[in-house]
């Protein structure tokens, strides 16, 4: 597996909210060059657009940054 630039591509969607203005991609592994977190990308976009990182398991934490990500690796 390999890095990806999030100038290049964002990862797969896997969901989005009932009002089809929030998209959540597949879980990931995010970096920022530093730090290394398992993360997804979420975007609105309804007007006010914005796009953002969040890390899993933090209960909402923003990765600000973010410079590439990678599919998560199978299981053993």
């Amino acid at each position: 597996m390999n890095w990806i630039p999030v100038t290049k591509q964002l990862p797969q969607r896997s969901a989005e909210d009932s009002f089809g203005c929030t998209e959540r991609s597949v879980t990931v592994l995010a970096t920022d060059g530093k730090y290394i977190a398992v993360a997804y990308h979420q975007s609105y976009t309804d007007g006010d657009d914005w796009t953002k990182w969040v890390e899993q398991g933090r209960d909402g934490y923003e990765f600000d940054n973010v410079t590439h990500w990678m599919q998560l690796p199978e299981l053993p």
